[in-house]
Formats: structure tokens, sequence, C-alpha cells
């Protein structure tokens, strides 16, 4: 049994190989054949526990007031049960980090982020980007612009899964750690259409993964 969440999965240890012990060799030293074995049962298991194929991803700075509204809403995602395949991440500036996980071959995107020009402070609003919303972008390994993130996919290898954008219209960005009044008020109602948005992708979509159709678009801010 996994030690590790109680499945019935083998339990494989290669350090000190234990298991030798119920082979009658308590002192033999773990073989070639032994190690490859379990390298092997250990992938097969981990790979069984790592189906995420739909991403949640908040972004944003924390340091620069309301541009940390994707980080608060993934925190608060985090905090929750997610159904099976969904996998929430709060990357903060990372683009590198979100942009090398894509890689991973998810069918689907869920970017949550401060993004600008979208009435009033604290408006939300829901995008599809495609390909042809994103243009070109250099990837900074040190900062965090999405629109250049997922423009890079297909320079490092991968492909743009379906996104879709959950946007807040912010009003203060300048330095300081903290949500402003109505953008705070907004994470609550935010964290509920990301929760609609998943359960209608795991209904309509599904894996595996389906074409990439290009939606509205709507800036989406860098920041470093």
């Amino acid at each position: 049994m996994c030690a590790t969440c109680g499945c019935g999965a083998a339990d494989v240890r290669v350090q000190g190989h234990p298991a030798a012990t119920e082979h009658g060799h308590p002192h033999q030293p773990a073989t070639v054949v032994d190690i490859e074995t379990a390298l092997l049962a250990k992938n097969d298991h981990l790979a069984a526990h790592n189906r995420a194929w739909l991403l949640v991803a908040g972004v944003g700075n924390i340091f620069l007031g309301d541009d940390g509204f994707g980080c608060e809403v993934a925190r608060r995602l985090c905090a929750e049960p997610q159904p099976e395949g969904v996998r929430v991440v709060d990357y903060g500036i990372r683009g590198m980090h979100l942009a090398y996980d894509l890689l991973d071959g998810y069918d689907a995107l869920v970017l949550v982020d401060a993004v600008p020009a979208l009435g009033q402070p604290g408006n939300l609003t829901v995008l599809e980007v495609g390909p042809d919303d994103l243009g070109s972008g250099g990837l900074d390994a040190h900062g965090m612009d999405p629109v250049a993130v997922l423009a890079s996919l297909e320079s490092l290898g991968g492909e743009l899964p379906r996104t879709l954008v959950v946007g807040c219209h912010p009003s203060d960005v300048g330095e300081g750690i903290g949500l402003s009044p109505p953008v705070s008020a907004a994470v609550d109602a935010a964290v509920v259409v990301v929760r609609r948005l998943v359960d209608e992708v795991l209904v309509v979509d599904g894996p595996p993964r389906q074409a990439t159709g290009a939606g509205a678009s709507g800036p989406l801010g860098g920041r470093a």
C-alpha cells in the first residue's frame, strides 16, 4: 500500500532495499534489476497520481496592490478540494515557471489576473484567448507577462491549450501590499466564476485536447 496516499499501489523503497528480506537475502545489496523494477513501479505510481489536465493559474505581483488579485484568488482556491484532473497554482511573477508547466501538455488553462480597461474597479470579465490574440512577445525569465508566456509556447515546443482569462479591473497598482476595497470584494465572486468555468470545461470539453478557438481579446498586463 502506498504510504503517501493509502492507495493500492506498491510502496517501493529503493534505498536500503528493505524488500530484500522478503526474498531471504537480508544482507544482499539491491541488484540493477531490482533498482530498475523499483524505479519503473515508482514512475507508474507517480503517473497514476498526476492526471492533471486543467490548470488554474493565478498571476500577478503582490507588491503592486491590485496586481496581486490573481494570486489571492489562487490562494483561496488552493484551500479547497479540486475535481480530479484540476491543478491550481499561484505563479505570482514566475512567468518562466508557468510557461514550462504548460509544456506538460495541459488541455485547458484558466488564467486569473488583474486586467486593466474593464470599466469600474472590481469589475470581472471572462475572455477566451486564442493564438491570433497573442501576437509575439519575448519571455522574461524574471517577470510575468501573460501574453509573452502564452505566445512563447510554440517556440518552446508546446501548444497553446484552450485558454480562459478571468480578469478584474484594478483600482490601484502602485507599490504596496494588499488589494483595494473594490478588488478585494471581487475575490469571492472570482472564485465562484473560476469554479463555474472549471465545471463547464470538465463537462463540455473533457480530455483529450479540444481544438483551440480564438475568442475575444483583451489587454493582459505584464509585470516584473
